[in-house]
């Protein structure tokens, strides 16, 4: 990986731990009120960058919310996506170690 990457994947780390928590937050609102679509939705959007930035536990929960929400299953789903919160908190705290300038990332993920 060359240095002209570097920028681009500090953005994606920006971005992934700075909407950590409205994405956690996100999913526990769409699990409540029901909103299987979104949810569905959401999760798979979640896994896609998280696995774009090797945060592998939280795409593998987040998969299996959407696998869940695509079912139907959400009372399946509410555990899974408790577990998925605290995974977020772990990759961001993970994530911001990769941080070149470790400054730049606010303490964000609180899920």
């Amino acid at each position: 990986m060359g240095a002209a990457s570097f920028p681009l994947i500090q953005r994606a780390i920006d971005h992934f731990v700075q909407d950590a928590e409205d994405n956690a937050e996100a999913l526990r609102a769409q699990l409540s009120s029901g909103d299987q679509a979104t949810l569905r939705s959401s999760a798979h959007r979640l896994k896609g960058s998280a696995a774009n930035l090797g945060a592998l536990r939280v795409a593998e929960l987040a998969l299996e919310v959407e696998l869940l929400a695509e079912g139907g299953r959400l009372a399946e789903a509410e555990p899974v996506v408790d577990e998925l919160g605290a995974a977020v908190v772990d990759a961001c705290a993970a994530l911001r170690d990769y941080r070149l300038d470790a400054g730049s990332v606010d303490e964000a993920c609180t899920a």
